[in-house]
């Protein structure tokens, strides 16, 4: 009798830490989500979506899904940025402190939309909305700072133009490391600056290396369209000069 009691407290202690882990298991993941969709468009001023998290309590490892960054006001296309699978690797110990420690952020296969717009473009305009947001916060101590010791960006793709049409080349590798370690951590603005800052610089390098033309914005922008403008405008100059030559003779 004793030994069947004490099974059945096993099991019962087992059900309930299953329980426990599960409902804690979904509520940093509920949180992960909401805090990215609410505190993520104050600092980048557009839109953010999450699709969903899955971070284990236990070890801190997990995964980011469906990770869409608006574009800044004023610019045509849907999205900056749009990211299928962030891994993540925690310190789970360093969730109970002030200062958050992300052992490994690695995306794979993202994918950025340049648009150029005058002297700017949207990716430089999401940069400087993130630092004015820094601006604004002042000295303000954050209540939360923190640290990335590795992150990788790796095997995306940047499609230049505008509506997601236009030419399409390879984003060059990014790989950072010690974000925040030399100090107490840095604030959640700050470490998107530091990010962003990578992003644009390889974004840039390898707009320039596919060649200028393809960003000037306007007809050029947009493939086939940009042609066929580019043609039309050809033939209304020859037509004109045409008539003006006939009115001379």
């Amino acid at each position: 009798m004793a030994k069947k009691i004490l099974l059945s407290l096993v099991a019962l202690g087992v059900l309930l830490l299953g329980v426990a882990y599960f409902t804690f298991s979904k509520i940093i993941n509920k949180g992960v989500k909401t805090g990215i969709e609410k505190f993520g468009p104050e600092i980048t001023q557009t839109e953010i979506k999450l699709e969903g998290a899955n971070i284990s309590p236990l070890n801190g490892t997990g995964v980011l899904k469906g990770l869409l960054i608006g574009n800044p006001e004023g610019f045509k296309s849907e999205k900056a940025f749009s990211l299928n699978k962030i891994e993540v690797n925690l310190e789970v110990a360093s969730l109970l402190s002030n200062k958050i420690v992300i052992e490994k952020i690695y995306v794979s296969d993202p994918h950025i939309v340049y648009e150029k717009k005058l002297m700017t473009d949207n990716l430089k305009q999401l940069l400087k909305n993130i630092e004015e947001y820094a601006g604004e916060e002042g000295e303000e101590e954050s209540e939360i700072r923190l640290e990335i010791k590795e992150l990788s960006i790796v095997d995306g793709k940047i499609t230049v133009g505008i509506l997601g049409k236009g030419l399409t080349v390879p984003l060059p590798d990014i790989h950072l490391a010690g974000l925040g370690s030399k100090s107490d951590g840095i604030t959640p603005d700050q470490m998107a600056g530091e990010i962003m800052k990578a992003v644009l610089r390889n974004t840039l390098q390898a707009v320039a290396k596919a060649g200028g033309a393809v960003v000037e914005g306007g007809a050029e922008a947009v493939g086939d369209a940009g042609v066929k403008a580019k043609k039309a405008l050809g033939n209304v100059k020859g037509l004109l000069k045409k008539k003006k030559g006939e009115s001379g003779n």
